[in-house]
């Protein structure tokens, strides 16, 4: 009995030892076949590092200084007692209308982004000032500091922009506190002011110079991840190195074929009175989006991406 008992339980060892062999081999043979992926992920990530941590930091000094623009023809006491800086107000109407767009690493067609990108703020922005609905939701919003999607019930919700009463709010604050034409002159004033408009020209510069080193590294990644996924090991069997290269693939498409720099090249013709605030709008959605992608590509290199 005893004997039968020790060879069941060295039999159990034994099988235990094998599966974990299995296992062991297994991962050595996916890391090693993965190797190939995940060296040309981190070399085309360090070959474009410097390109992109120049272009967060002149996204992120265009996205602090575009609203910033507007703050000295800024009638705020016309906005409420105790209303919010113009420039946050302008910075939440950009994250409503990208948050519009929809999840920046969500698949869609290529080219698509763009379109969607501005549509939320051509489309939907154009917002009539209603006075009535103005004081309504003054009532509820006046004196809070926090973001008005949180007080108006809408945060992390998807709605139809012209739908949304913190976008409407935020429109009807740039009408009550910014006049035509003072918007109109802060708008001549940003084609000489030395740090908005051109930290906006630097962004535009620099994704036109560096357009071709993105499509070279974004070609080199579907490359590989090509000739990965029609193995025996796809990509798919790594969902960490999975998720990594669908990061940086998405935030190389967005910058080599999404974000259009006409937006940015275009704005002195936007001269029409019921576009006008909302054109600083779009200015801010373009340099969130930017930031936004550089971000996430520099979170992706290596040792930075958890």
């Amino acid at each position: 009995m005893a004997a039968t008992v020790a060879a069941a339980f060295a039999a159990l060892l034994s099988w235990r030892t094998a599966r974990a062999s299995t296992k062991i081999a297994r991962a050595n043979a996916l890391a090693n076949h993965h190797r190939e992926a995940l060296v040309t992920l981190t070399d085309e990530l360090t070959s474009i590092e410097d390109a992109i941590t120049d272009l967060e930091r002149c996204a992120f000094s265009a996205m602090t200084t575009v609203p910033a623009v507007l703050e000295h023809i800024d009638d705020r006491a016309s906005g409420g007692r105790d209303p919010r800086p113009i420039r946050h107000v302008v910075h939440e109407a950009a994250e409503i209308a990208l948050a519009e767009v929809g999840d920046p690493d969500q698949e869609m067609p290529s080219g698509g982004r763009t379109y969607r990108l501005c549509s939320p703020i051509r489309d939907g922005g154009a917002i009539s000032f209603d006075e009535k609905e103005f004081w309504e939701l003054l009532s509820r919003a006046d004196g809070v500091y926090a973001d008005y999607q949180s007080v108006f019930g809408e945060k992390g919700c998807s709605k139809d922009i012209s739908k949304s009463c913190a976008y409407r709010f935020c429109i009807y604050q740039m009408h009550r506190r910014l006049s035509i034409e003072g918007v109109r002159k802060a708008l001549v004033e940003m084609e000489s002011e030395k740090s908005a408009n051109s930290t906006l020209q630097e962004i535009v510069e620099k994704i036109g110079c560096q357009r071709e080193k993105f499509k070279e590294a974004q070609r080199r990644l579907r490359l590989v991840r090509s000739r990965t996924d029609s193995s025996a090991f796809p990509l798919s069997m790594d969902p960490g190195l999975k998720k990594r290269f669908e990061q940086v693939e998405r935030s190389l498409e967005m910058l080599v074929e999404d974000i259009d720099t006409s937006f940015v090249r275009d704005y002195q013709s936007k001269r029409a009175d019921d576009l006008v605030h909302c054109y600083f709008i779009q200015l801010e959605a373009y340099c969130v989006a930017v930031y936004a992608a550089a971000n996430r590509l520099l979170n992706a290199a290596p040792g930075r991406f958890e």
